[in-house]
């Protein structure tokens, strides 16, 4: 039963710890201070490594979509909102606390950047993991921080965000 409950965080973080492997070791601590500050004020902010590099979004949109049974919470941003990084979970809202991300069909973090045809997914073999720690839904903000591991089929190449952290105003649909 305790190998049932502690095996998705066991592969999530082995995942995430091969990924240092295959792209160049740890996070310069210089490249981290170019993230946003972490907040929960509604600043509009989002950011993480991804691949190493620094990923903030500029002019950030966030959209909370809420479905019968899941929630769909996008961050877009970039030249006209074409960078899009969304968390698909199995809730009927979001509310503070830590969303594994490992199954294709209910819960994962869908990536695509407008400069690339690679449309990246999570799944059971690459995870991710979105935790909220604040969520006013009368003034509609959300913070919270997240990291993944994502494969493309189209491009054959994996994907990695690691200190991701996002404080955003939302519009909900």
């Amino acid at each position: 039963m305790i190998l049932k409950v502690i095996w998705p965080v066991l592969l999530l973080t082995g995942s995430l710890l091969a990924g240092v492997f295959f792209n160049g070791g740890p996070v310069e601590e210089e490249k981290l201070i170019e993230l946003p500050a972490f907040s929960e004020r509604g600043l509009n902010t989002f950011g993480c490594m991804l691949n190493n590099q620094t990923w903030t979004g500029q002019q950030v949109q966030a959209r909370l979509h809420v479905f019968d049974e899941s929630v769909c919470f996008s961050l877009n941003s970039g030249l006209d909102y074409q960078d899009r990084l969304a968390f698909i979970i199995p809730a009927k809202s979001l509310s503070p606390g830590v969303y594994v991300l490992d199954d294709p069909a209910a819960a994962y973090v869908h990536l695509q950047q407008h400069n690339t045809e690679c449309l990246f997914t999570s799944d059971e073999f690459y995870q991710g993991m979105l935790t909220i720690t604040a969520h006013d839904k009368a003034q509609h903000i959300l913070s919270g921080t997240f990291e993944f591991l994502a494969f493309s089929q189209s491009c054959g190449k994996a994907v990695r965000g690691t200190h991701g952290r996002f404080d955003v105003v939302y519009s909900q649909y």
